[in-house]
């Protein structure tokens, strides 16, 4: 049976982390370590993390964002199969043993996407995620259709492709999964198992508060793939230049 590396990147979330914590905790598959990589928190994240004892690992100390605390995951996972899960979504029941079946059931797979839903701020109000798109390295450089909670990937992945690169604040989930599917792109598949994974968009989450440096960098790694698709370049370009012009 093949076992897990689950990550969750954490800073500030004190108000989110616990149902994050709980949604790992509870998958009735149990062949798996937990690393949360907390950015040195000052809200109540350090006090949940140490209600929960010997059932998870923890580290808290500054670090230079996001990319790196996951970075700091993989340079610890061990499972076989790794993930990482913000610390304000969570997944559905039963996600683990789904994703251990198909990776036992199909060996020629490294890397796995499905299906996932977006809630609101309470976690409720699920609206099923609809840009997924079976596999195709074209299409995934004109647009990023892979949902980041519904995707793992087996430990020999980090071997091939490395560490995320840290140089990106927002969109270093996409470089990675461009990464991997230029070296690899026989090896990658969407999946349909049912919603893996859950999605919390509210107004303060950093890609929705960050939507034009967001899509900055995202120009920048179509560019540096070499890769150079007008309708997106060019519709993040109008976006940037109206936030200049009407400061917003």
């Amino acid at each position: 049976m093949p076992t897990f590396t689950i990550i969750t990147p954490s800073y500030q979330q004190g108000n989110f982390i616990r149902q994050t914590i709980d949604s790992v905790l509870s998958q009735s598959y149990k062949d798996f370590e937990y690393w949360i990589i907390d950015g040195g928190s000052t809200d109540r994240t350090k006090y949940i993390l140490t209600s929960y004892g010997k059932r998870i690992h923890w580290v808290s100390e500054k670090d230079q964002g996001q990319a790196e605390a996951i970075n700091k995951g993989l340079l610890k996972a061990k499972g076989d199969i790794v993930a990482w899960l913000n610390s304000d979504d969570f997944y559905e029941p039963g996600t683990l043993q789904k994703v251990s079946d198909y990776f036992r059931a199909n060996p020629q797979i490294d890397f796995i996407f499905g299906d996932m839903n977006f809630v609101d701020r309470d976690g409720k109000n699920p609206q099923k995620c609809d840009y997924l798109s079976d596999f195709s390295l074209p299409r995934l450089l004109k647009y990023c259709y892979i949902c980041q909670p519904s995707a793992f990937f087996r430990r020999s992945v980090i071997d091939g492709v490395g560490l995320l690169n840290a140089k990106y604040t927002y969109a270093f989930d996409y470089d990675y999964w461009l990464r991997i599917g230029q070296l690899m792109p026989r090896k990658i598949a969407r999946v349909q198992l049912g919603v893996l994974a859950n999605l919390r968009t509210y107004e303060t989450r950093k890609t929705e508060a960050g939507l034009i440096p967001m899509r900055r960098e995202v120009i920048g790694i179509m560019l540096s793939h070499g890769y150079w698709y007008a309708p997106a370049i060019l519709e993040s370009a109008y976006l940037i230049l109206k936030s200049k012009l009407f400061n917003r």
